[in-house]
C-alpha cells in the first residue's frame, strides 16, 4: 500500500545547533513516529531524504571533493 516520502527536517548544522530540542523532536522523534505509523498502515516503501550536505569526488580530480562553491 503506497509509499511515504519523508522530507520534514530542520536544514543545516546552524539551525540544528541553534535549536537542538526542535532538531531532536523533528528529525529523530517525529521521524520514528512517522515510520512506525507508516509500517502499521502497511506502507510498502518509506523513503527518508537526508538533509545532510552530501558531496562527491570530481571525475577529473579524484583527490578533490565538490563543495558549496563548486
Amino acid at each position: 500500500m503506497g509509499t511515504v516520502i519523508h522530507l520534514a527536517a530542520l536544514v543545516g548544522d546552524k539551525a540544528c545547533s541553534d535549536q537542538p530540542r526542535e532538531a531532536t523532536e523533528v528529525m529523530d522523534e517525529a521521524s520514528r513516529h512517522l515510520y512506525r505509523a507508516a509500517f502499521e498502515a502497511g506502507v510498502n516503501h518509506f523513503v527518508f531524504a537526508s538533509t545532510c550536505s552530501n558531496y562527491v569526488r570530481m571525475e577529473d580530480k579524484p583527490d578533490a571533493f565538490l563543495h558549496e562553491d563548486t
